[in-house]
């Protein structure tokens, strides 16, 4: 009886701490396409490099998809996933996850972010990012 509540707090914690559930709730990801196509319509980008194993990601998905919801109109939001897209990656000097990068209309980089960002900042972000 122990060995199987062992068992099952093992399970419990690792999916815990890989973020992974499942369901409705599975974390989106884009494409190279979809990446390349929003820096071709002259908006301003936010990428966001991200994982499904991270639990800041999964809790970072919420916001960023209300303010999709919100700014989608005016902002791209592209979610790349940090373990697929090693080009990119490496192009942008990504360390961890999430990390969000902010491109303006010409596609240059005027900013970003690393972890967990309270809904208000992250709004804040974008209305700086719309300004430049």
């Amino acid at each position: 009886m122990q060995k199987i509540l062992a068992v099952l707090m093992l399970v419990l914690l690792f999916s815990a701490c890989t973020g992974e559930r499942g369901g409705s709730d599975a974390m989106h990801f884009d494409t190279r396409g979809d990446y390349e196509k929003a820096l071709a319509n002259g908006k301003p980008t936010i990428v966001e490099f991200s994982a499904t194993w991270c639990t800041i990601c999964v809790r970072m998905a919420p916001v960023v998809e209300k303010m999709e919801a919100k700014y989608g109109d005016r902002v791209n939001f592209v979610i790349l996933n940090f373990d697929k897209e090693k080009a990119l990656v490496n192009k942008y000097g990504i360390r961890g996850t999430p990390t969000f990068v902010l491109l303006n209309s010409k596609g240059e980089i005027v900013g970003g972010a690393v972890g967990y960002i309270p809904e208000d900042k992250f709004e804040e972000m974008i209305q700086e990012l719309l300004e430049k």
